[in-house]
Protein backbone atom coordinates (compact mmCIF):
# COMPACT_ATOMS: atom_id res chain seq x y z
CA UNK A 1 0.00 0.00 0.00
CA UNK A 2 1.15 3.72 -0.75
CA UNK A 3 2.52 5.23 2.98
CA UNK A 4 1.31 8.18 1.81
CA UNK A 5 -2.06 7.75 1.05
CA UNK A 6 -2.61 5.44 4.33
CA UNK A 7 -1.45 8.31 5.97
CA UNK A 8 -3.11 10.81 4.30
CA UNK A 9 -6.56 8.10 5.09
CA UNK A 10 -5.97 8.59 8.36
CA UNK A 11 -5.60 12.05 8.70
CA UNK A 12 -6.88 14.88 6.16
CA UNK A 13 -3.36 15.93 5.03
CA UNK A 14 -4.49 18.97 4.85
CA UNK A 15 -4.82 19.26 8.31
CA UNK A 16 -1.75 17.73 8.88
CA UNK A 17 -0.09 20.44 7.02
CA UNK A 18 -1.63 23.12 9.11
CA UNK A 19 -0.02 20.75 12.06
CA UNK A 20 3.23 20.56 10.22
CA UNK A 21 3.62 24.55 9.61
CA UNK A 22 2.57 25.28 13.31
CA UNK A 23 5.45 22.95 14.19
CA UNK A 24 7.45 24.58 12.35
CA UNK A 25 6.93 28.06 13.10
CA UNK A 26 6.94 27.34 16.98
CA UNK A 27 10.77 25.82 16.33
CA UNK A 28 12.13 28.05 13.28
CA UNK A 29 12.64 25.05 11.68
CA UNK A 30 12.47 23.29 8.29
CA UNK A 31 9.99 20.20 8.47
CA UNK A 32 8.24 18.19 6.03
CA UNK A 33 6.57 15.05 6.73
CA UNK A 34 7.81 12.24 4.27
CA UNK A 35 7.31 8.41 3.90
CA UNK A 36 9.85 5.55 4.75
CA UNK A 37 10.41 5.67 0.73
CA UNK A 38 11.20 9.27 0.89
CA UNK A 39 8.25 10.36 -1.18
CA UNK A 40 6.88 13.92 0.87
CA UNK A 41 3.39 13.64 1.76
CA UNK A 42 3.37 17.26 2.80
CA UNK A 43 4.79 20.29 1.23
CA UNK A 44 8.07 21.50 3.43
CA UNK A 45 7.63 24.43 6.11
CA UNK A 46 9.67 26.86 5.87
CA UNK A 47 12.18 25.96 3.40
CA UNK A 48 16.11 26.68 4.39
CA UNK A 49 17.43 29.11 1.44
CA UNK A 50 21.19 27.24 2.16
CA UNK A 51 19.85 23.82 1.68
CA UNK A 52 17.06 25.11 -1.22
CA UNK A 53 18.97 27.58 -2.56
CA UNK A 54 22.58 27.51 -2.86
CA UNK A 55 23.98 23.78 -1.46
CA UNK A 56 21.67 21.84 -4.51
CA UNK A 57 22.20 23.85 -6.95
CA UNK A 58 26.12 23.76 -6.50
CA UNK A 59 28.19 20.73 -8.28
CA UNK A 60 30.91 21.26 -5.87
CA UNK A 61 28.84 20.93 -2.80
CA UNK A 62 28.73 17.38 -0.86
CA UNK A 63 26.62 14.72 -2.39
CA UNK A 64 25.45 14.02 1.12
CA UNK A 65 23.77 18.41 0.94
CA UNK A 66 22.08 17.36 -2.26
CA UNK A 67 20.01 14.34 -0.73
CA UNK A 68 20.77 14.29 2.87
CA UNK A 69 18.29 11.50 3.95
CA UNK A 70 19.51 8.64 4.95
CA UNK A 71 19.89 5.62 2.92
CA UNK A 72 17.01 3.69 4.42
CA UNK A 73 14.67 5.52 6.93
CA UNK A 74 13.26 1.88 7.47
CA UNK A 75 16.77 0.99 9.12
CA UNK A 76 17.31 4.46 11.01
CA UNK A 77 14.25 4.31 13.42
CA UNK A 78 16.28 2.74 15.78
CA UNK A 79 18.73 5.26 16.27
CA UNK A 80 16.49 8.53 15.36
CA UNK A 81 17.29 10.37 18.46
CA UNK A 82 21.25 10.72 17.37
CA UNK A 83 20.30 12.51 13.98
CA UNK A 84 22.23 12.85 10.90
CA UNK A 85 25.38 15.14 10.63
CA UNK A 86 26.03 16.28 6.84
CA UNK A 87 29.54 18.21 5.81
CA UNK A 88 29.04 21.75 6.56
CA UNK A 89 28.17 21.13 10.01
CA UNK A 90 24.33 20.71 10.25
CA UNK A 91 21.93 18.06 11.61
CA UNK A 92 19.09 16.63 10.24
CA UNK A 93 16.60 14.53 12.45
CA UNK A 94 13.88 12.06 11.02
CA UNK A 95 11.52 11.32 13.32
CA UNK A 96 8.67 8.49 13.23
CA UNK A 97 5.24 8.98 13.40
CA UNK A 98 3.84 5.41 15.00
CA UNK A 99 0.35 3.90 15.01
CA UNK A 100 0.62 0.67 16.59
CA UNK A 101 4.50 0.95 17.45
CA UNK A 102 5.37 1.15 13.66
CA UNK A 103 6.14 4.04 11.89
CA UNK A 104 3.96 5.08 8.93
CA UNK A 105 5.40 8.51 8.53
CA UNK A 106 8.58 10.72 9.18
CA UNK A 107 8.89 14.15 9.75
CA UNK A 108 12.11 15.56 8.67
CA UNK A 109 13.30 18.08 10.86
CA UNK A 110 16.43 20.28 9.89
CA UNK A 111 18.99 21.61 9.11
CA UNK A 112 19.91 22.72 12.64
CA UNK A 113 23.14 23.91 14.35
CA UNK A 114 23.92 21.31 17.74
CA UNK A 115 25.72 23.53 19.99
CA UNK A 116 27.89 26.25 19.35
CA UNK A 117 27.21 28.18 15.82
CA UNK A 118 30.75 28.26 13.52
CA UNK A 119 32.60 31.02 13.39
CA UNK A 120 32.78 33.37 10.28
CA UNK A 121 36.66 32.07 9.22
CA UNK A 122 34.92 28.29 9.19
CA UNK A 123 32.16 29.36 7.42
CA UNK A 124 34.25 31.43 4.76
CA UNK A 125 36.20 28.59 3.83
CA UNK A 126 33.33 25.80 3.58
CA UNK A 127 31.97 28.11 1.65
CA UNK A 128 35.42 28.79 -1.13
CA UNK A 129 36.18 24.63 -0.58
CA UNK A 130 32.66 24.33 -2.78
CA UNK A 131 32.82 27.99 -5.02
CA UNK A 132 30.13 29.69 -3.17
CA UNK A 133 30.01 33.03 -2.24
CA UNK A 134 31.65 33.74 1.11
CA UNK A 135 28.95 36.63 2.08
CA UNK A 136 26.10 34.35 0.38
CA UNK A 137 26.63 30.97 2.83
CA UNK A 138 27.03 32.81 5.96
CA UNK A 139 24.04 35.13 5.63
CA UNK A 140 22.13 32.06 4.71
CA UNK A 141 23.66 29.72 7.38
CA UNK A 142 22.27 32.75 10.04
CA UNK A 143 18.64 31.57 8.76
CA UNK A 144 19.44 28.43 10.55
CA UNK A 145 18.10 27.52 14.22
CA UNK A 146 20.74 26.78 16.79
CA UNK A 147 20.08 24.18 19.24
CA UNK A 148 21.39 22.91 22.76
CA UNK A 149 21.85 19.42 22.88
CA UNK A 150 19.68 19.34 25.76
CA UNK A 151 17.13 21.19 23.97
CA UNK A 152 17.02 19.44 20.89
CA UNK A 153 16.73 16.06 22.23
CA UNK A 154 13.58 17.54 24.33
CA UNK A 155 12.19 18.66 20.75
CA UNK A 156 12.17 15.63 19.07
CA UNK A 157 11.29 13.37 21.37
CA UNK A 158 8.46 15.69 22.40
CA UNK A 159 7.14 16.06 18.58
CA UNK A 160 7.21 12.47 18.32
CA UNK A 161 5.29 11.73 21.24
CA UNK A 162 2.91 14.41 20.16
CA UNK A 163 2.71 13.50 16.10
CA UNK A 164 1.98 9.97 17.19
CA UNK A 165 -0.29 10.88 19.65
CA UNK A 166 -2.53 12.83 16.62
CA UNK A 167 -2.49 10.35 14.21
CA UNK A 168 -3.42 7.66 16.88
CA UNK A 169 -6.33 9.68 17.78
CA UNK A 170 -7.22 9.98 14.23
CA UNK A 171 -6.83 6.76 13.83
CA UNK A 172 -9.45 5.75 16.52
CA UNK A 173 -11.77 7.84 15.36
CA UNK A 174 -11.67 6.53 11.93
CA UNK A 175 -11.86 2.91 13.78
CA UNK A 176 -14.82 3.68 15.64
CA UNK A 177 -17.02 5.56 13.44
CA UNK A 178 -16.74 1.99 10.98
CA UNK A 179 -17.82 0.31 14.31
CA UNK A 180 -19.88 1.63 16.53
CA UNK A 181 -22.99 3.84 16.65
CA UNK A 182 -22.22 5.36 20.61
CA UNK A 183 -18.92 6.89 18.27
CA UNK A 184 -19.08 10.24 20.31
CA UNK A 185 -19.35 8.71 23.94
CA UNK A 186 -16.30 6.41 22.80
CA UNK A 187 -14.54 9.35 21.08
CA UNK A 188 -14.47 11.41 24.48
CA UNK A 189 -12.92 8.99 26.07
CA UNK A 190 -10.85 8.51 23.50
CA UNK A 191 -9.74 12.26 23.42
CA UNK A 192 -9.22 12.14 27.35
CA UNK A 193 -6.55 9.96 26.55
CA UNK A 194 -4.91 11.16 24.24
CA UNK A 195 -5.11 14.58 26.94
CA UNK A 196 -3.49 12.68 29.22
CA UNK A 197 -0.87 11.38 27.19
CA UNK A 198 -0.11 14.55 25.89
CA UNK A 199 0.40 16.52 29.34
CA UNK A 200 2.45 12.90 30.53
CA UNK A 201 5.02 13.31 27.64
CA UNK A 202 5.55 17.48 28.53
CA UNK A 203 5.62 16.84 31.98
CA UNK A 204 8.36 13.29 30.96
CA UNK A 205 10.75 15.47 28.20
CA UNK A 206 10.14 18.43 30.54
CA UNK A 207 11.91 16.45 33.75
CA UNK A 208 14.47 14.54 31.73
CA UNK A 209 15.48 17.67 29.41
CA UNK A 210 16.15 19.66 32.56
CA UNK A 211 17.66 17.05 35.29
CA UNK A 212 14.69 17.71 37.45
CA UNK A 213 14.38 15.73 40.39
CA UNK A 214 10.57 16.74 41.24
CA UNK A 215 8.02 17.33 38.69
CA UNK A 216 4.23 17.93 37.93
CA UNK A 217 1.63 19.00 35.56
CA UNK A 218 -1.24 21.40 37.70
CA UNK A 219 -4.44 21.63 35.52
CA UNK A 220 -7.38 23.61 36.36
CA UNK A 221 -10.73 22.24 37.29
CA UNK A 222 -13.47 24.53 36.09
CA UNK A 223 -16.05 23.55 38.24
CA UNK A 224 -13.83 23.83 41.38
CA UNK A 225 -12.01 26.96 40.32
CA UNK A 226 -8.76 25.62 41.72
CA UNK A 227 -6.03 23.58 40.16
CA UNK A 228 -4.60 19.83 40.73
CA UNK A 229 -2.08 17.43 40.10
CA UNK A 230 -2.39 15.82 36.93
CA UNK A 231 0.70 14.25 36.65
CA UNK A 232 3.90 14.06 38.79
CA UNK A 233 7.39 12.87 39.62
CA UNK A 234 9.15 12.25 42.53
CA UNK A 235 6.31 13.97 44.51
CA UNK A 236 4.67 12.10 47.78
CA UNK A 237 1.76 9.99 47.08
CA UNK A 238 -0.82 12.38 49.85
CA UNK A 239 0.72 15.58 48.86
CA UNK A 240 -0.44 14.78 44.91
CA UNK A 241 -3.87 13.47 46.24
CA UNK A 242 -4.46 16.97 48.61
CA UNK A 243 -2.97 19.19 46.77
CA UNK A 244 -5.81 21.99 45.35
CA UNK A 245 -4.97 25.41 44.97
CA UNK A 246 -7.08 28.22 43.95
CA UNK A 247 -5.95 31.07 41.61
CA UNK A 248 -3.39 33.51 43.30
CA UNK A 249 -2.58 30.80 45.57
CA UNK A 250 0.74 29.70 46.44
CA UNK A 251 3.60 30.10 43.64
CA UNK A 252 1.18 27.92 40.91
CA UNK A 253 -1.55 30.11 41.86
CA UNK A 254 0.16 32.90 41.03
CA UNK A 255 1.84 31.28 37.83
CA UNK A 256 -1.73 30.68 36.42
CA UNK A 257 -3.26 33.90 37.59
CA UNK A 258 -0.96 36.02 36.55
CA UNK A 259 0.10 33.90 33.35
CA UNK A 260 3.69 34.88 34.32
CA UNK A 261 6.70 32.39 34.42
CA UNK A 262 9.15 32.02 37.27
CA UNK A 263 12.88 30.71 37.19
CA UNK A 264 13.19 30.44 41.41
CA UNK A 265 16.55 30.07 43.20
CA UNK A 266 18.32 31.82 45.98
CA UNK A 267 18.84 35.12 43.82
CA UNK A 268 15.08 35.60 43.51
CA UNK A 269 13.77 38.88 44.95
CA UNK A 270 10.06 38.30 44.43
CA UNK A 271 8.79 38.55 47.68
CA UNK A 272 5.52 37.29 46.57
CA UNK A 273 7.43 34.23 45.76
CA UNK A 274 9.95 34.43 48.34
CA UNK A 275 7.75 34.05 51.14
CA UNK A 276 5.81 30.99 49.38
CA UNK A 277 9.14 29.18 49.83
CA UNK A 278 8.60 26.40 52.74
CA UNK A 279 10.86 23.73 51.25
CA UNK A 280 14.49 24.43 51.74
CA UNK A 281 15.62 21.39 49.72
CA UNK A 282 14.33 22.37 46.89
CA UNK A 283 17.41 24.24 45.55
CA UNK A 284 15.96 25.71 42.33
CA UNK A 285 12.79 25.18 39.70
CA UNK A 286 10.66 27.06 37.62
CA UNK A 287 7.17 27.28 36.92
CA UNK A 288 5.62 27.89 33.73
CA UNK A 289 1.82 28.76 32.03
CA UNK A 290 0.68 26.04 30.44
CA UNK A 291 -1.79 28.41 28.00
CA UNK A 292 -3.34 27.16 24.91
CA UNK A 293 -5.79 29.60 22.90
CA UNK A 294 -4.71 32.54 25.46
CA UNK A 295 -6.55 30.07 28.04
CA UNK A 296 -4.42 28.92 31.16
CA UNK A 297 -5.30 25.36 31.81
CA UNK A 298 -3.02 24.60 34.47
CA UNK A 299 0.83 24.78 35.29
CA UNK A 300 4.11 22.88 34.36
CA UNK A 301 6.81 22.79 37.49
CA UNK A 302 10.33 21.14 38.12
CA UNK A 303 12.84 21.09 40.76
CA UNK A 304 16.27 20.31 41.69
CA UNK A 305 17.62 19.21 44.85
CA UNK A 306 20.93 19.91 43.89
CA UNK A 307 22.63 23.54 44.93
CA UNK A 308 24.03 23.37 40.84
CA UNK A 309 22.30 22.43 37.41
CA UNK A 310 23.47 23.12 34.20
CA UNK A 311 20.35 21.99 32.59
CA UNK A 312 17.72 23.84 34.74
CA UNK A 313 18.05 27.40 34.26
CA UNK A 314 16.39 30.61 32.91
CA UNK A 315 16.82 28.85 29.48
CA UNK A 316 14.49 25.92 30.38
CA UNK A 317 11.32 28.24 30.66
CA UNK A 318 11.75 28.97 26.62
CA UNK A 319 12.16 25.41 26.37
CA UNK A 320 9.25 24.67 27.98
CA UNK A 321 7.21 26.96 26.48
CA UNK A 322 7.97 25.91 23.08
CA UNK A 323 6.77 22.71 24.43
CA UNK A 324 3.55 23.72 25.26
CA UNK A 325 3.13 25.74 21.89
CA UNK A 326 3.31 22.37 20.24
CA UNK A 327 0.82 21.15 22.17
CA UNK A 328 -1.44 24.13 20.93
CA UNK A 329 -0.97 23.05 17.72
CA UNK A 330 -1.79 19.71 18.17
CA UNK A 331 -4.59 20.37 19.41
CA UNK A 332 -6.19 22.02 16.30
CA UNK A 333 -9.97 22.53 16.64
CA UNK A 334 -10.23 20.36 19.29
CA UNK A 335 -12.21 21.60 22.23
CA UNK A 336 -9.82 22.58 25.13
CA UNK A 337 -12.64 22.32 27.58
CA UNK A 338 -12.46 18.73 27.40
CA UNK A 339 -8.92 19.91 29.78
CA UNK A 340 -10.98 20.08 32.83
CA UNK A 341 -11.60 17.03 35.53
Amino acid sequence: MDKSLYFCGIIDCAKWQRIQDHFSEVLGTTIVTLTKEKKFITSVSNASSLCTDILKINPKAPSQCRWCLPDDLNNSNGNWKEGFACPVGLHNFFIPIDVKEKAIAYLWLGPVILGKRPDKKWLTNKALSMDIDPDRFIYAFREIKTFSFYNIKSVIEFLHDVSSYIIQLEYQNMELRSITPEFISVFNKAYSLYVDKLFGALLDVSFSSTGADRGSVMLFDDKSGKLYINKSKGIPKDIVENTQLELGEGIAGIVAKEKKSFFIDSTLTDERITSRLHKPQIKSSISVPIEVREKVLGVLNVATLRRSSDKLSRASIDMVKNLIKLIDSALGDLPITKFSQ
